[in-house]
């Protein structure tokens, strides 16, 4: 009890980028400051799991880096090179722009950076994810609400709801060793009612379930971190 084997007490910007990455053909796009994108692979992970699987997720994740120079004069246009660049060099079914706190403090028109890459069809969304707005959990909350906001703003949201079908929400990835079992478990019970459980991360969860999530009957919240994207659905998508 004296060792802290997996800290998990990381910021919002982590909590999001987890939740990114339990979900299969997202890209994630951080930007913030270079520190921002490495620790959100260590934050939570023992010193020793440096060389692993965690340090290939840093050479693989896009970032802007954002440096002094765009704390003076604006980095809304590294945000444009880095989105045009990642398009380029990694698929993905969606691509998620993070700002970190750099970003949101210096006043990034990061907005009119996704317009224009949704004006040439590409899928691009962003999500407001700076530290400052709390921990790991409220991390995933905003970006659990900003990926359906943003879903619904590329696709269609309207349609009628599938029968039986249920969005599991409030699970947050990595911050449970058990985390996948539950969600499995949880599906396993609904199943067993006769309802078709959406987990939208871990095993086998792509875009597609996000884009399904949309058209659910309800919204089943297991922690207040799911309530935001359940409001949502329930106001945008009935």
């Amino acid at each position: 009890s004296s060792i802290l084997q997996e800290d998990r007490n990381g910021c919002a910007l982590h909590g999001a980028l987890k939740l990114l990455d339990a979900i299969k053909g997202v890209v994630p796009i951080v930007h913030a400051s270079a520190g921002c994108g490495v620790n959100a692979r260590f934050v939570d992970n023992a010193p020793h799991a440096a060389v692993g699987r965690h340090f290939r997720g840093v050479l693989e994740t896009s970032a802007t880096t954002l440096y002094e120079k765009h704390v003076v004069f604006g980095g809304t246009a590294r945000l444009r090179e880095q989105i045009k660049n990642t398009l380029k060099v990694l698929n993905g079914d969606l691509y998620v722009v993070a700002s970190g706190c750099v970003p949101e403090v210096v006043g990034d028109d990061v907005p009119a950076m996704i317009k224009e890459a949704r004006d040439q069809r590409f899928p691009v969304i962003g999500i407001s994810t700076p530290g400052f707005k709390g921990n790991a959990y409220a991390g995933y909350e905003l970006a659990a609400q900003g990926v359906v906001e943003g879903l619904a703003g590329l696709f269609e949201a309207g349609g009628e709801a599938r029968a039986g079908r249920v969005n599991l929400l409030g699970v947050v990835p990595e911050q449970d060793a058990f985390w996948e079992g539950d969600l499995l478990e949880l599906e396993a019970l609904l199943g067993s009612i006769g309802l078709e459980a959406s987990r939208l991360v871990g095993i086998g969860q792509d875009v597609k379930h996000w884009k399904n999530a949309l058209h659910a009957r309800l919204s089943l919240v297991v922690s207040p971190w799911g309530l935001g994207a359940a409001r949502f659905l329930h106001e945008r998508c009935g």
